[in-house]
Parts: structure tokens; C-alpha cells; sequence
């Protein structure tokens, strides 16, 4: 990595007179309390469900080390498909709604699998999940920094994300001590918490497009969709 990065060279800005671009979208506090907002109720759901789902997929289906080796390596593998297609995604259905959709169907898939009879079953919903939440995250980290102001965007990064963190720290207590009374409800306390993220996260940003959306919606129409001219002949 560091033979990579440090032939790079960026241009170094100081102050907003330094910054000649369009105006962001968003202010740089409203985008950082909006995203720490969203990003809060996601780290609790998180809470719940990575640092206990291996615990419940032993108590539910018995899974031992051999078993979760192989579907953990098969997700890493799956997961490296998403950076491929993620851009395709935004592209297509914006980011906004790249977002939205992607991570309803993670969570969706999250929410299937405590209903699965098998472990592999339950694993390939897991899976599922895993790949649509990646698509999900990839095109939120490109819609973060597509809205942000460029000599804020570090900021923005750090601050958004660490409501998340801190979050992520108390749904682990909660979510070990009810396992106890009901398996399933660390699954169910993350399908919650992730799908107010992902409502919450919608409402904050439906209106608000990054600028190379904008750019290709006040592009003209090309000359073979032009209606033609009126008039006799």
C-alpha cells in the first residue's frame, strides 16, 4: 500500500478561496449529522448481529470451526463481486436509491435466514446478505464523498462513522443477554435497528443528488429522441 499511495500527489487546500468548484450539495454540518444519524442506528444493529453470529449459528444449527471456515471464505470470495458492480448500480438507479435498495434486500435476506431449516441454507442467505450490503456501502461511501466539500471530506468520513462505533459498543450487552431467553433476537434486534438506518438514511438524502447525477440530468436529449418539428410539407 505505501509503494502504491506515495507516488500520489494532491493539490493542497488550506481555505474555501482555495476551492474554485461547484458549491456541495449539503452543507458540511447537515451532511455529517445526517450521516452520523444513520450511521448511529446501523452500528446498533451491527452490534447485535457480528459479534454473535457465530455464537448463533453454533447454538441454532451446531456449526463447529470446519463448517464456518468454509462459509466465511466462501463470503470473503463473494463479496470482491460487488466491487464490480457497484458503480453499474449507482449509475443506473442513483445513488440514493442504490442505497436504499440494495441494503433492504440485505436486510431482507438477514431477515429470512433465522427461518432457514439447514445451516448452509441459512449460511446462503447470510451470503446473499453480505453481497447486497456491500454493493450498499460501497455506493454510500461514493455518495458521502460525491456531496461533501473537498477539503472536508475526512472530516466527514471520520465524524459520520463514529456514532456508528460507539453504538456498536452497547447492542453486544444487550443482545448476549437476551440470546439466553430467545436465540434469535440478536437477528431480529439487527434486522430492526438496520432497517431505521436504512429509512432514516432515504429521508435524509432522497433530495439531495451528488453533482455528476445533476450533470446528467441537464444534459440535452440526443438527436435521434428529438420530437419532430410541426408544420406541413
Amino acid at each position: 500500500m505505501i509503494l502504491v499511495a506515495s507516488p500520489i500527489r494532491e493539490k493542497q487546500r488550506n481555505s474555501e478561496d482555495d476551492y474554485n468548484g461547484e458549491p456541495p450539495p449539503i452543507n458540511v454540518r447537515q451532511l455529517t449529522g445526517r450521516l452520523g444519524l444513520t450511521n448511529a442506528s446501523n452500528g446498533l444493529g451491527f452490534g447485535f448481529l457480528g459479534p454473535l453470529l457465530t455464537y448463533w449459528l453454533y447454538r441454532r444449527y451446531g456449526a463447529g470451526p470446519a463448517e464456518l471456515g468454509v462459509l466465511y471464505t466462501i463470503i470473503n470470495l463473494a463479496t470482491a463481486i460487488p466491487y464490480l458492480l457497484a458503480s453499474r448500480v449507482s449509475h443506473r438507479l442513483g445513488a440514493v436509491r442504490a442505497v436504499t435498495y440494495t441494503r433492504s434486500i440485505s436486510i431482507a435476506c438477514l431477515a429470512v435466514m433465522s427461518f432457514m431449516p439447514t445451516f448452509w441454507l441459512a449460511g446462503l442467505s447470510y451470503l446473499l446478505r453480505m453481497v447486497f450490503n456491500s454493493i450498499g456501502m460501497l455506493a454510500r461511501q461514493s455518495y458521502a464523498m460525491g456531496v461533501s466539500n473537498p477539503l472536508y471530506r475526512s472530516r466527514v468520513a471520520a465524524f459520520s462513522n463514529l456514532p456508528s462505533q460507539l453504538t456498536a459498543m452497547i447492542s453486544p450487552v444487550i443482545g448476549g443477554s437476551e440470546m439466553e431467553s430467545f436465540l434469535d433476537f440478536p437477528v431480529y434486534g439487527a434486522v430492526f435497528f438496520m432497517s431505521l438506518s436504512v429509512i432514516a438514511y432515504y429521508l435524509a438524502f432522497r433530495h439531495i443528488a451528488p453533482p455528476e447525477e445533476n450533470k446528467q440530468s441537464s444534459k440535452p436529449p440526443a438527436l435521434g429522441h428529438c420530437a419532430p418539428k410541426s408544420g406541413g410539407g
